[in-house]
């Protein structure tokens, strides 16, 4: 017998960009599914749809955790985020480091759990990133029938997702663009870092979104590169308190000692999550109750 129940309730998750940072989800996508709360939908933003991408795989939160500890550990042995300033100068590219090296690693990721394309995709997924061109809002999606009511919005329905999930996460300057028929695609947050509307607009009932905001950095901006991160997060912040609005629930979980490049502070993130979750474990379950998720 179908379960129309299950249908019925059509709860979206959506997850924020944040670099590193954005590892304070699984934590809390773990506390999530452990009140037997079922998703049908997941949305994500940068590094906030490499774990939407992975969920939609039906991957376990325990799992999850496993894929992100992989994948930092090969960020830092291939070192994915050292500037390449040779490649730069010669293939005179729009970025300090190669995308391509980003999406190799995605690749090989996405491939060990057998997915290569988002057409392949059963649950509802959509990824975020934006043609740096034309500024418009691209939104990739596996759910065929959806349309976005952002009138500004690209809804795309097929493609690799180590390509897609690539794009959403080139932080512009940073990593090159990734150019997909004739647009320059980059970082999604630049429009929408917690893609809570695509889920309303494909008829979630009940959307959960996960997010970082903090209300200040602990960085000194004594650097160029603390400024220019700090810059960042500003920009990215702006596109996060509208959405968030939007959810049933938000979940924020404020960090500031740790920024969206600091590539081997995972312990540090799951540890603060999860010391943010024990402390407020019996407001977010009440919360669920109330919203009857």
């Amino acid at each position: 017998m179908i379960n129309f129940e299950l249908f019925n309730k059509k709860n979206g998750l959506a997850l924020s960009g944040g670099g590193i940072k954005s590892y304070v989800q699984q934590p809390v996508i773990e506390f999530l599914y452990s009140k037997k709360i079922k998703f049908q939908y997941f949305a994500g933003t940068s590094m906030g749809s490499v774990i939407a991408t992975l969920l939609s795989f039906g991957l376990t939160a325990e799992e999850l955790k496993t894929s992100l500890i992989r994948l930092e550990k090969i960020f830092i042995d291939r070192k994915i985020m050292y500037p390449n300033m040779p490649i730069l100068n010669k293939n005179k590219l729009n970025g300090f480091i190669d995308g391509q090296r980003l999406e190799d690693v995605l690749s090989e990721e996405f491939s060990l759990h057998g997915y290569e394309n988002i057409e392949d995709i059963k649950t509802g997924l959509f990824i975020i990133s934006v043609d740096i061109l034309t500024s418009k809002l691209i939104i990739f999606t596996s759910c065929k029938s959806f349309k976005s009511k952002n009138p500004n919005a690209l809804v795309i329905y097929e493609g690799k997702l180590s390509q897609i999930v690539r794009a959403s996460c080139t932080i512009p300057v940073l990593f090159s663009s990734y150019d997909y028929e004739g647009m320059k695609l980059v970082d999604g947050g630049l429009l929408m870092n917690l893609p809570v509307s695509p889920l309303l607009d494909v008829g979630a009932k009940k959307v959960v979104s996960i997010s970082m905001l903090s209300e200040q950095s602990e960085s000194n901006c004594e650097s160029i590169i603390d400024i220019g991160l700090r810059s960042l997060d500003m920009l990215i912040e702006s596109t996060v308190h509208l959405e968030r609005s939007k959810s049933t629930i938000n979940i924020n979980i404020p960090l500031s000692n740790v920024t969206i490049i600091d590539v081997g502070k995972s312990n540090t993130v799951f540890t603060s999550a999860q010391q943010w979750i024990d402390e407020n474990r019996k407001a977010l379950s009440q919360q669920i109750k109330e919203k009857e998720l």
